[in-house]
């Protein structure tokens, strides 16, 4: 049963994310918008938080007093949640469309991919760059920081997943290879493990530290579009082109349940 009334834009909605507190909405729109909304009425709180293009995911900084916003008109924003002010006087520019934004978990720093082949680290204060360009040889599709905020994990249309040093900009010599276009990538919640999902049909965990698979491949019948740890670790969570959603466990690499 739904709690209180739809989140409407005037079109469709491409990401929404709720507050660690549970008390605000963000949702981000193809008519260029995110909103924030009171997350037990559904009422707008803020006006539109306005980009010049499709607004691509709207995500809240740990604290909960600022939202990042990437858009594909080539920027980012950072915006006060509570009056809906944009907190930068000039957006984090790219070369082309912000595909992905996250927060470091201190909320001091901002990553951004793009269509433009980099991801940018910045400062979230200042919104200046924290590192130089870190190049990859097609668009960055997502970013995640590690749990500890030392390292950048990124994924381009590449069969490989990167790792960054956040602090000098600078490629770490390991990397997570498939044999096929690389999806989604993600950090464990201590930040030992990294999961990827690929084309290849593949999921795989890594060590993050070595780079070295743990365990053997998770196979499917179909490519896969994301790969996600859950209950703790103890699980890992697999998405199809297909759509068919398997659970696995982590300790023995067999499926919990088969696929939905």
């Amino acid at each position: 049963q739904s709690v209180g009334q739809p989140l409407t834009h005037a079109l469709g909605v491409l990401y929404a994310e709720e507050s660690l507190d549970g008390r605000l909405m963000v949702t981000a729109s193809r008519d260029g918008t995110a909103r924030v909304w009171d997350g037990h009425t559904g009422k707008p709180l803020t006006p539109p938080l306005k980009h010049r293009d499709f607004v691509l995911c709207a995500r809240f900084s740990p604290d909960g007093q600022s939202v990042l916003t990437a858009s594909r008109d080539n920027t980012a924003q950072l915006w006060d949640p509570h009056t809906g002010q944009a907190l930068l006087p000039r957006p984090l520019s790219h070369g082309g469309a912000v595909l992905a934004a996250e927060f470091s978990p201190d909320g001091r720093h901002v990553a951004t991919g793009s269509r433009d082949r980099t991801a940018r680290v910045w400062d979230e204060k200042t919104g200046e760059p924290a590192s130089p360009p870190l190049s990859h040889r097609s668009e960055v599709r997502s970013v995640q920081f590690s749990p500890d905020g030392a390292r950048l994990l990124t994924v381009s249309c590449e069969t490989l997943a990167r790792l960054w040093d956040v602090q000098t900009g600078q490629e770490l010599p390991i990397s997570f290879r498939h044999a096929a276009a690389v999806t989604s990538a993600e950090f464990s919640a201590d930040g030992q493990w990294i999961l990827t999902a690929s084309h290849d049909r593949t999921a795989q965990i890594w060590d993050a530290q070595g780079g070295q698979p743990f365990g053997p491949p998770l196979q499917h019948e179909d490519k896969l579009v994301a790969a996600r740890f859950g209950g703790e670790g103890r699980s890992i969570v697999t998405i199809t082109e297909s759509g068919s959603v398997t659970v696995w466990e982590t300790n023995s690499f067999r499926p919990r349940i088969e696929p939905l």
